[in-house]
């Protein structure tokens, strides 16, 4: 008997995603194993998804050296995605042992000349 395993982990740096309304991105936590009166096998944790869209190759370059893109904003959705993220977490027979759901960021580049009103 074990616990499941963690969703792991999906970047996604893109110009534009497109996807049709049945695609999945999903980083997903594996369920538990059935245990015994003794031993109960965890559900692993969620995962995490980060897409950052609008990006070229510099930015995609400063963000692999860790610099940090002051232009990048969040969305509420992914435009042209009309597909659906998944980081759903694992279960198991014991509802005290369920992993954590993970996280999604989902995140634009400003382009340049942009001005955002903030109220």
């Amino acid at each position: 008997r074990s616990g499941g395993s963690a969703g792991g982990s999906i970047f996604i740096a893109a110009v534009r995603l497109h996807g049709v309304t049945n695609a999945v991105i999903c980083a997903n936590g594996a369920n538990g194993s059935p245990g015994d009166a003794n031993f109960f096998g965890g559900g692993g944790g969620g995962g995490r998804i980060s897409v950052m869209l609008g990006l070229g190759r510099p930015e995609l370059d400063a963000l692999l050296r860790g610099e940090h893109l002051r232009s990048l904003r969040d969305l509420e959705n992914c435009p042209g995605y009309l597909g659906s993220f998944s980081v759903t977490n694992g279960t198991a027979t014991d509802l005290d042992h369920w992993g954590q759901p993970g996280s999604l960021i989902l995140r634009r580049l400003q382009p340049q000349g942009t001005i955002l009103r903030v109220y």
